[in-house]
């Protein structure tokens, strides 16, 4: 249904890899021949078309950002719309008894939805950047393009590695939100009768642990966030250090130019750009995940009418 977002978003993905590509090419002319010849007149003439292709890309990321918009917007409605109908026709004996925790789980789309745009972006734009900018390198540097292809393939274990555990985590901490919701909820709908049989102290008390529990889970899983952050970023930073001192090498043996180096770090950086957004996918996959299997369980309840449809017009 969106096919035409989705072939604008990888389009604008290749054009901007191509601008991304002019920049390390601006490196390593200046470095290469306007350094030694002095070249006043093609150094204006480079820089000027340098500040052209960033010009280009901001226009193409603005571009692009809208046409996700647009993805977004279409999901959202075909979501909602299925999710609700068919929590509308759930038979009245089998609806759920917590209205609280109902509504948390009904919201778990809309986790779901965040996490299938982060993931197409990351699928469709950054990683076949990454992989093309790997070759590219490859084509500047010969071997030190190993250097960040290690790095990125580390980069993608260690991010495996920390999963297991945000999924587990972030399990909890549905859950302990779904009680939050449902207290808060159930609370406000009872408010008259809590008050007259002066049960509040009983609420507050279940709302303080809850709170406390939520908490507790959400700095866990911030932590292993964080964690995995920092990881990933002093393997761009090491990456970094051997690429710029393997190049030195291959510059004072004369295989390599001082613009080349420059050119690969330059491209070695976007490369790993990626892995650094995968801790938070990692964290979008975990609530996806768990948000799919609570909306799994509603979506199995028994309806009213077998195979009722409800007409949608967008208003």
């Amino acid at each position: 249904e969106q096919k035409s977002a989705l072939l604008e978003i990888s389009l604008a993905g290749i054009f901007m890899m191509l601008l991304a590509v002019s920049i390390s090419l601006f490196s390593i002319q200046v470095y290469d021949r306007v350094i030694p010849s002095s070249a006043q007149a093609t150094l204006l003439v480079l820089a000027s078309g340098a500040v052209v292709a960033i010009i280009f890309e901001l226009i193409l990321k603005f571009a692009r950002s809208g046409v996700v918009e647009r993805l977004t917007d279409g999901v959202d409605i075909s979501l909602a719309r299925s999710i609700m109908s068919r929590f509308l026709g759930v038979r009245l004996d089998q609806l759920p008894t917590s209205v609280g925790s109902a509504t948390q789980v009904l919201k778990g789309y809309e986790t779901v939805r965040a996490y299938l745009i982060s993931l197409l972006t990351l699928c469709t734009v950054d990683m076949p950047v990454a992989l093309f900018l790997l070759f590219l390198v490859y084509l500047i540097g010969g071997e030190l393009a190993y250097i960040p292809a290690g790095f990125f393939c580390l980069g993608l274990l260690f991010a495996l590695y920390f999963h297991r555990k945000s999924v587990l985590l972030s399990g909890l901490a549905q859950n302990a939100h779904a009680r939050k919701t449902g207290i808060l909820v159930e609370s406000i709908e009872a408010a008259e009768t809590l008050k007259s049989n002066n049960a509040k102290w009983r609420i507050l008390s279940q709302w303080i642990g809850t709170t406390n529990d939520a908490r507790g889970i959400d700095n866990q899983l911030r932590h292993v966030s964080e964690n995995a952050q920092y990881i990933l970023l002093m393997f761009q930073q090491i990456s970094y250090i051997l690429l710029i001192s393997a190049g030195a090498l291959q510059v004072i043996e004369g295989n390599l130019t001082i613009g080349s180096v420059i050119g690969c770090s330059i491209l070695s950086g976007r490369i790993l750009t990626p892995i650094s957004q995968i801790p938070s996918l990692m964290i979008n996959w975990a609530h996806a995940k768990m948000s799919l299997k609570s909306l799994e369980t509603y979506w199995n309840l028994p309806q009213e009418v077998t195979g009722e449809s409800v007409s949608y017009t967008e208003g």
